[in-house]
């Protein structure tokens, strides 16, 4: 693994854009467009789009989901040296006993 992938939809619901669509929004709303990116390196990785946005809607939309990207990373980022942090300070008093 070279990386993290994080990933979010946004979609359109009563006419807003939304971030974080739950199962009625997805299924019901007007549209709904999931987005995974290397948030390291800025770069989308996969997006895809069901219904229809405006130029505007779609670029909202784009600037929300890519900065919830970059919050998701640092969280998956701190889960993950936490875990392993951990666990390696475990193996190291074992090896010590």
């Amino acid at each position: 693994m070279k990386d993290l992938v994080s990933s979010i939809a946004v979609g359109k619901v009563g006419g807003e854009v939304v971030l974080d669509l739950n199962a009625v929004e997805d299924n019901y709303g007007e549209a709904d467009m999931p987005i995974a990116m290397i948030a390291r390196k800025n770069t989308i990785t996969a997006l895809q789009m069901d219904g229809r946005l405006t130029k505007d809607e779609f670029g909202r939309g784009l600037k929300l989901a890519m900065n919830a990207c970059h919050q998701i990373y640092e969280l998956q980022r701190t889960a993950l040296i936490e875990r392993y942090n951990k666990r390696e300070s475990v193996k190291f008093e074992e090896r010590e006993a």
